[in-house]
């Protein structure tokens, strides 16, 4: 009779085992994908210090661009390609201005060096609480257009993506009075508008 006794208690120790077993593969799991999390935001965080680096010595340098321009065209990033807008002012090669697309409106702050080619940006929306470091290349076609290509890092869900802008095609330059030294403003399609000066985009 005994013997059936410990039989009977055998199933609870093998629903305990289970049980143990379920709850450390559990925390081992967790502590695996936390652990992984991190180690992406970590080399996400050194990965825009770095662009930030390039950002900040970049030597600006204005070359042949105008001092005021805005470019259009598409921005690609998890599959998909969006159109976006961006209004710059360019003062001896230091950009500010703002760009704008489905996410919204974004400051826009860096540096180019129109001789080497290169252009940095830096992104900040929701007050700077996501930031994007934007490095790539800026072409003058000759032509009285200029074409930005380049590559970009969020720091929201780690997003990269691809920029591909251009401002207006040969004969649309607008002489008007900029904000810089009365050079011209470079008109550009804005998603099938166009942008004039004193007219929002």
């Amino acid at each position: 009779g005994g013997g059936g006794g410990g039989g009977g208690g055998s199933p609870n120790l093998v629903y305990y085992i289970f049980g143990i077993v379920s709850l450390l593969l559990a925390i081992g799991t967790c502590g695996y994908f936390h652990c992984k999390f991190r180690k992406s935001q970590q080399r996400m965080k050194a990965e825009l210090d770095s662009m930030k680096e390039a950002r900040e010595s970049l030597s600006p340098d204005q070359g042949t661009l105008p001092y005021n321009a805005a470019f259009s065209g598409t921005y690609s990033e998890n599959g998909e390609t969006k159109t976006t807008c961006y209004t710059l002012a360019i003062n001896n090669g230091i950009v500010s201005g703002s760009s704008q697309d489905d996410d919204g409106v974004a400051e826009v702050q860096g540096v180019v060096n129109q001789t080497e080619g290169k252009i940095h940006l830096l992104e900040t929306r929701e007050g700077g609480g996501v930031r994007i470091e934007i490095a790539g290349s800026v072409q003058d076609n000759h032509n009285g257009s200029f074409t930005i290509q380049a590559d970009y890092l969020s720091s929201y869900q780690t997003t990269r993506g691809r920029l591909n802008l251009r401002t207006a095609v040969e004969g649309a330059v607008v002489s008007t009075a900029a904000a810089y030294d009365h050079s011209p403003i470079v008109a550009a399609q804005v998603v099938g508008q166009t942008y004039e000066p004193g007219r929002p985009v």
